[in-house]
């Protein structure tokens, strides 16, 4: 062996080998409707081009389309890793497209809430979550399936399905997470219509807002379900009895504090099945979005998600 050939050999035994990236093709799906920060996307855009890894940029142009691309995108098997450029919303249509496939998603979480981005630890720099693109490792987490419908992070009845469906999408993009406060606190005052009946495996249950979580975190960085992970085949559900604007209130300060076992108004439960019926004027939200109505049939997806996650500290 000559002596560049040994000097080559030793420069590559010293050099770590996350400094050649995992994952050199991806391609992002934006949802150019999310109200994020303005100019995040790009500078994380910005950083992936510094890591020299080589992306398409595809934009979504109605509700919906984000399932259908990833999920051609998938068919093609010429991409590393599809990557959600959006809120939770858009996490949940490309998951549900990429479901059961081999290909991971990343996430930039340019959205209201990014609640998904919160429960996996992300690092909200471009820089950071150009890295966890890139050299992040890849994890198998379990969905929900709620009736036809596939669900990353949680299923909500009653009062926050209430306030989701009174948020303007307008005031949304230029409020933010205002424009929830502002409804959360107009629908405090408001009665339930009717009674939810939430049955748990052989029990059943009253409440007048019920959230089955497939995560801990909840409208971002409240850790309201420490049992729920993304790896394990169950859900928490928190089911709520507030008793009036005072209870509820209760309730929301219990949650804000991160111990929801606080307020004898909450029961907790830990279940894979779950089935909520009440009032057919009654809501329910998916993920932070509006998904129709009940009656709804919950339960694990047959199929897992391959998803790229920040490395763990040293």
């Amino acid at each position: 062996m000559d002596y560049i050939s040994l000097f080559i050999q030793e420069v590559y035994l010293v050099i770590p080998e996350n400094l050649i990236p995992m994952r050199k093709r991806m391609a992002v799906i934006q949802n150019p409707a999310s109200g994020g920060s303005p100019g995040f996307l790009e500078k994380t855009l910005q950083a992936l081009e510094t890591l020299k890894i080589d992306f398409q940029v595809i934009r979504t142009r109605r509700a919906g389309e984000g399932l259908e691309l990833a999920r051609r995108i998938a068919a093609e098997q010429d991409w590393d890793a599809v990557i959600a450029a959006g809120g939770d919303g858009t996490c949940n249509e490309v998951a549900s497209g990429l479901l059961g496939a081999a290909i991971p998603m990343g996430v930039i979480p340019i959205g209201t809430a990014n609640v998904l981005a919160t429960e996996i630890g992300l690092t909200p720099t471009p820089e950071s979550i150009a890295h966890t693109l890139a050299f992040g490792e890849v994890r198998s987490v379990c969905l929900g399936q709620m009736n036809d419908r596939i669900f990353l992070l949680m299923v909500g009845s009653g009062w926050d399905a209430r306030v989701v469906a009174g948020v303007s999408s307008r005031l949304k993009k230029f409020l933010g997470r205002w424009t929830y406060a502002m409804q959360a606190v107009k629908q405090i005052w408001k009665v339930p219509s009717s009674s939810l009946q939430i049955f748990l495996e052989n029990k059943m249950e009253n409440g007048d807002w019920v959230i089955v979580c497939n995560a801990g975190h909840y409208g971002g960085k409240y850790l309201i379900a420490p049992q729920a992970r993304l790896e394990d085949p169950t859900f928490q559900v928190l089911i709520f009895n507030g008793h009036g604007s005072l209870g509820r209130i209760k309730d929301l300060f219990a949650l804000w504090l991160r111990r929801p076992g606080l307020s004898k108004g909450i029961r907790i439960f830990v279940t894979d099945q779950v089935r909520i019926t009440g009032g057919p004027s009654e809501l329910v939200q998916v993920d932070g979005d509006l998904a129709g109505d009940l009656p709804v049939e919950i339960s694990v997806a047959s199929q897992r998600l391959n998803l790229i996650v920040p490395l763990p500290q040293t």
